[in-house]
């Protein structure tokens, strides 16, 4: 495989080629088996059309088992789609002298898109969205533009060919657009970020975001603002056009079954028991998004803080006691609409966990509001940004024990209905929903038909098997139990779970940094961290993905203190 970027002169300019990706051998099952079984699943659709219509049969009879192959087909039609681009195709960057045209290639396919010289006011290179660098060693990407707009490609490259094709970029623009590495040099699986802090004043001082009606503003005093409803499509952004399609799709499923069954007499009353959830979740977004687009917020600061929403169909408002705020931030929420996560405020309160609210508002909104709220109400940004070891922090999971020669640490099992943000929960809903849902569809599978009768068992069982991963490690991460203890010279973990025992020992002065940070996983779109020993040889040491992102902060800093100690 090559190493190395091809650089060609076309007729409009330069064009650059990059290798593919390099990923382990087994990986590349993973899109033959999606397009084999979709393969699979046309042959027997028209295999049964076709039959259908030899028959004389009804074209209402095609309802029957028409959507819950288009059910099966979507999921692995996505996932066969991307890791096609991800594992077999070629990013292509082209320059025809007024912008660059970017793209996947596979095979004689190749899909491009546009980005205008005018457009581009810095060049980065950062870590992947996905959690890609956490997964592959030594892995990023490039985005073009601001942060807010920029436009990013050539997603899980290495950083080496990444450094190349942006100098070469770079070569085609004004010599004045710097290259930012926000990734910089990687460390094994290790990312060393050197973020810039702006300080509350400096954002103060920026142009201010549109979208607020200022009542009162006193620095360091009082703040009164109203934020404006938007309206349901713009202010819900993309939520309420999804929860539309998913309601519409759903309910026009449902009329079209329900008149199946007066015709036909042949499907229980089960099935539609089966689409209640999905007629609830639709009904649930679109409650949500009704919400979020005609929603009224009157945010007060000053002597506490207050925050008041009204929307049509009701009302609320908060109190937060000056005295017990402890930061105030903005950041991602755990909603994402078009793989896009929204963003909102977090407040943490003394003696409760980080409430998120406003959610769905612009970031420059957000960051605007944040610093004004902390600058009226002298909170910091984060509980880690007054004092790094937090003495008055209290654990809710770690048990920890100081020794004359270290500490010891014990993490006891958290639980399987707690752990990961939800996995073991999730992995329980979407066995029942598979084995409903196979339960349904076998049962009006006709075994004379042979590729009809298997498919059902083939769909169901690469969904179940999912489901069962995803139970397995819900089982270990909820069930394990972990100790540290940090002596004289040495750090020894030692982790049980109900399948395997691990014990790891390493010299203290082999330690280069334990940090808290991205696991690269996500649960219900909520990033879930994990504690990482960074070492200056050998692989890096990853662990406790269960406890909570501020714990690991604290347990973090912790260690530390007694390493360098």
């Amino acid at each position: 495989m090559e190493t190395f970027i091809k650089e060609e002169q076309t007729s409009r300019g330069k064009r650059w080629v990059l290798p593919r990706r390099k990923f382990p051998n087994s990986l590349r099952y993973i899109p033959i088996v999606c397009w084999v079984v979709v393969a699979i699943l046309i042959a027997g659709v028209g295999f049964r059309i076709v039959r259908h219509l030899l028959d004389d049969g009804s074209l209402f009879d095609l309802l029957q088992f028409l959507p819950p192959v288009l059910f099966a087909m979507f999921p692995l039609c996505f996932v066969g789609y991307w890791t096609s681009l991800a594992i077999f195709g070629e990013t292509v960057v082209e320059a025809d002298g007024s912008g660059f045209l970017v793209g996947e290639k596979v095979g004689p396919f190749l899909k491009m898109r546009r980005i205008s010289f005018s457009r581009v006011s810095e060049i980065s290179v950062i870590e992947p969205p996905g959690g890609v660098t956490t997964i592959f060693l030594d892995r990023g990407a490039i985005r073009l533009g601001d942060p807010d707009n920029g436009k990013t490609f050539a997603i899980g490259h290495s950083m080496r060919l990444l450094n190349t094709l942006s100098e070469g970029i770079k070569s085609e623009l004004d010599p004045k657009i710097p290259i930012l590495r926000e990734v910089g040099e990687l460390k094994r699986a290790a990312v060393k970020r050197q973020p810039v802090p702006i300080s509350d004043q400096a954002i103060l001082d920026m142009p201010f975001p549109d979208g607020f009606l200022i009542e009162d503003f006193v620095p360091e005093q009082s703040l009164r603002l109203v934020i404006q409803p938007k309206g349901f499509l713009k202010g819900s952004g993309g939520l309420g056009v999804f929860a539309v399609i998913w309601t519409s799709f759903i309910s026009v499923f449902a009329v079209a079954i329900g008149y199946s069954s007066l015709v036909s007499n042949e499907i229980p009353g089960y099935v539609f028991l089966f689409l209640t959830p999905f007629i609830a979740v639709g009904i649930y977004l679109l409650r949500t998004a009704f919400r979020m687009g005609t929603n009224k917020i009157t945010v007060i600061a000053g002597p506490d803080l207050e925050i008041r929403e009204k929307w049509i169909g009701g009302s609320e408002s908060t109190r937060y006691p000056k005295a017990a705020l402890r930061a105030i931030r903005s950041g991602d929420s755990d909603m994402s609409v078009n793989d896009r996560r929204l963003k909102e405020l977090k407040i943490t309160v003394e003696g409760s966990a980080e409430k998120g609210v406003l959610r769905g508002l612009p970031e420059a909104q957000l960051r605007w509001l944040g610093a004004a709220l902390r600058h009226c109400l002298r909170v910091p940004a984060s509980l880690f940004d007054s004092d790094e070891h937090l003495p008055g922090y209290q654990p809710k999971v770690c048990l920890i024990e100081k020794r004359r020669t270290g500490v010891l640490v014990q993490v006891p099992k958290v639980g399987f209905f707690r752990t990961s943000g939800g996995l073991g929960t999730f992995s329980l809903v979407w066995l029942a929903i598979v084995s409903v849902f196979g339960f349904v569809i076998i049962h009006f599978s006709r075994t004379d038909q042979l590729p009809w009768f298997f498919l059902p068992i083939l769909v169901v069982g690469i969904f179940g098997i999912i489901g069962l991963l995803m139970l397995f490690f819900a089982i270990e991460r909820g069930h394990e139990t972990v100790s540290i203890e940090v002596s004289r010279s040495t750090l020894k973990i030692d982790r049980r779970t109900p399948f395997r025992t691990q014990s790891q020992e390493v010299r203290l002065d082999d330690i280069a940094e334990i940090s808290s940070v991205p696991s690269g996983e996500t649960v219900n779109s909520r990033e879930i961290y994990q504690l990482q020993v960074t070492l200056h040889s050998g692989p890096d040491i990853h662990l406790l993905k269960q406890l909570p992102e501020e714990e690991l902060h604290w347990l973090a800093a912790e260690l530390n203190s007694h390493i360098e100690n």
